[in-house]
């Protein structure tokens, strides 16, 4: 089954997992959760991704301590997320950690480096949706229009209104 961004994928819906465990989840959904995880656990999901630009991949974790966290998309290395402590194994947390995407089907792999937490869900939010027919400029950003094309300035990176960066 392959999970569309934009929408909640349970941690226990992997289709790949090394020296994790389901626990009962003690998070407000009442569903499973991933535990049990140390340097070595690897959970692997099938995303399909509608097209190539930058996405919020967003952990639901619980822990005691920090944890390091290496994101793979089909077995190739793309990023690195620290996990802080959430303050116990049943106090829940949302990390977030923004990625650059091709489109198409892909092996998302999480790889834990060090540390242990637990995981409820995750999820890929599109940043820059397709679809997009009313643009949101928030406040602090400017909008121009560059060879006719509307442009936006976030952050000190300036994005098309298809959500793809200008150089």
């Amino acid at each position: 089954y392959w999970h569309d961004v934009d929408t909640r994928i349970e941690a226990e819906h992997y289709i790949q997992m090394s020296n994790v465990s389901l626990v009962a989840s003690t998070d407000v959904d009442g569903n499973l959760s991933v535990g049990y995880t140390g340097a070595g656990s690897q959970l692997s999901y099938q995303v399909e991704v509608p097209t190539t630009t930058e996405y919020e991949l967003v952990l639901r974790t619980a822990g005691e301590q920090t944890t390091s966290v290496a994101i793979y998309i089909d077995g190739n290395a793309l990023s690195n997320i620290s996990i802080p402590s959430s303050g116990g194994w049943t106090k829940w947390q949302n990390v977030t950690q923004r990625l650059n995407i091709p489109k198409g089907k892909h092996i998302l792999t999480l790889a834990i480096n060090s540390g242990s937490c637990d995981f409820n869900w995750l999820q890929l939010n599109n940043l820059f949706p397709s679809d997009l027919t009313e643009l949101a400029i928030p406040m602090g950003t400017n909008k121009f229009i560059s060879n006719g094309i509307p442009q936006i300035y976030v952050n000190e990176k300036i994005y098309t209104v298809q959500g793809s960066t200008v150089q």
